[in-house]
């Protein structure tokens, strides 16, 4: 996107507020910015938070709510960032225990 609206890196950083080091992670896939910095991303680039993620959220998730997501989360104090992010890694384990219980093989066994 960054490309496609011919900002170079420093150009990009300095319009969102960000350092150029926080820009080339974004782009390598080495972090993922907070919600702040996408809202600040997004605003220098004319686009909305949600546009960022159609790498990252499969195509089955609705982008809408995530966007909801990202906006109130822009609005939170680090405090409730942090308690957010541990609620959501217990949720996310808590499903995927779910549907590897739900995937597993069943072995039958012929009673002699």
């Amino acid at each position: 996107m960054r490309l496609q609206r011919g900002f170079s890196q420093e150009q990009l950083a300095k319009l969102a507020g960000l350092s150029i080091n926080a820009i080339s992670s974004f782009e390598r896939g080495l972090r993922f910015p907070r919600p702040r910095s996408l809202d600040s991303l997004a605003g220098a680039l004319g686009a909305e938070p949600s546009a960022f993620m159609s790498d990252v959220v499969p195509a089955t998730t609705d982008r809408g709510t995530l966007a909801d997501i990202l906006t109130l989360l822009s609005r939170a104090n680090n405090d409730t960032l942090q308690t957010v992010l541990e609620l959501a890694k217990v949720i996310v384990v808590r499903d995927h225990r779910r549907l590897d219980v739900a995937a597993a093989p069943v072995e039958i066994t012929a009673e002699a």
